[in-house]
């Protein structure tokens, strides 16, 4: 099988794209608008995402192995790649730049410099070979494992950090490495459900008999009854009830729910969700009021249909050109 190789946009400040080989496992998942992890120079890591793919091998220099692809499907599509590089060329700067500002933070994965002592030099030759200065770094090291060198620059009060960690690898008193970091944490969500099931009406009146005595418990139990509909018919599913949302309904503190965990009466559970909120429905159209533009406005050419706002403005004097629902153009200018 011929070998296939992948243009990655890296967040780079640098052109063009940078080529990549990719290993059999993955040439079924390496296709444009995916996210692929990357070595580049001699330690660092990067996401990148395909540009395109093809099997014309890089003449000149030796093709790295992509490391690890990030998506099933494509996150970026093809109009935005080309937007890409519109902006580029417009702004005069790399695609690389583009997608450092538009990519989200929680899509990207970069590589962090880690620190460690060489296990193999004892305290003694540490003692021997090292400054005051790299002793202490060595000592700090030896008693916290790997630390990442701004985290122990911060540790040690060091300023120059860097330098000093390069004496001591010539010295071959510390290790360096690389660790992936990548920074999207999901969104989780915490919900409360009735902990008996539907129908029981034996435990939905034991359930009132544990909170008989307070008032807020009696209230939030019955607002997440009404909230998840558990007293409709079975064939309806039941509705899944934020904590956020339950409190508010029922006015209560975050304690009664708790409270209503520990006496067995409700279900306190964590899960992810998703950050898009969408329902299928349609969004709302907004249509904006008709305002005749009056002959005591100056420099008036037609009648338009615009919105309120836009007829409020009336302490500029900018020239807005409009289609009215799409059958002409129509200039209007704001009253001095």
């Amino acid at each position: 099988m011929s070998p296939v190789f992948a243009n990655v946009i890296l967040p780079l400040p640098l052109e063009p794209t940078f080529s990549y080989a990719v290993p059999e496992a993955m040439r079924a998942s390496v296709v444009p608008g995916v996210r692929v992890i990357v070595p580049f120079g001699a330690h660092k890591f990067y996401t990148g995402i395909v540009e395109s793919v093809t099997d014309r091998a890089p003449e000149g220099f030796q093709v790295k192995d992509i490391a690890s692809v990030l998506d099933d499907k494509p996150v970026i599509r093809y109009p935005q790649l080309k937007l890409w590089q519109w902006m580029a060329d417009y702004y005069l700067c790399s695609v690389g730049d583009v997608m450092k500002a538009a990519l989200p933070a929680g899509l990207k994965v970069e590589s962090e410099t880690v620190v460690e002592a060489n296990p193999d030099m004892e305290a003694e030759e540490a003692a021997a070979v090292l400054t005051e200065r790299e002793l202490f770094v060595w000592q700090h090291l030896d008693a916290n494992g790997k630390v990442s060198l701004s985290a122990l620059g911060k540790a040690t009060g060091i300023k120059g950090i860097a330098a000093v960690t390069n004496r001591m690898i010539e010295k071959g008193a510390v290790i360096i490495s690389e660790k992936l970091i990548e920074r999207f944490r999901p969104k989780k969500c915490t919900y409360v459900r009735v902990a008996f099931p539907r129908g029981d009406s034996v435990a939905l009146g034991s359930a009132f008999e544990k909170v008989r005595r307070s008032e807020r418990s009696q209230k939030a139990l019955m607002s997440l009854i009404d909230l998840s509909g558990f007293m409709r018919p079975a064939p309806e599913p039941l509705r899944e009830v934020t904590r956020e949302a339950l409190l508010e309904r029922s006015g209560v503190p975050a304690e009664t729910v708790r409270t209503l965990a520990s006496k067995g009466v409700v279900e306190v559970y964590t899960r992810e969700v998703s950050r898009f909120r969408y329902d299928g429905a349609p969004m709302p159209s907004v249509r904006p009021s008709t305002v005749c533009i009056v002959p005591s406005w100056t420099n008036v050419s037609a009648c338009c249909t615009v919105s309120p706002a836009v007829a409020r403005r009336k302490s500029i004097s900018i020239s807005l050109t409009m289609f009215c629902a799409g059958r002409c153009r129509c200039s209007i200018w704001c009253r001095k």
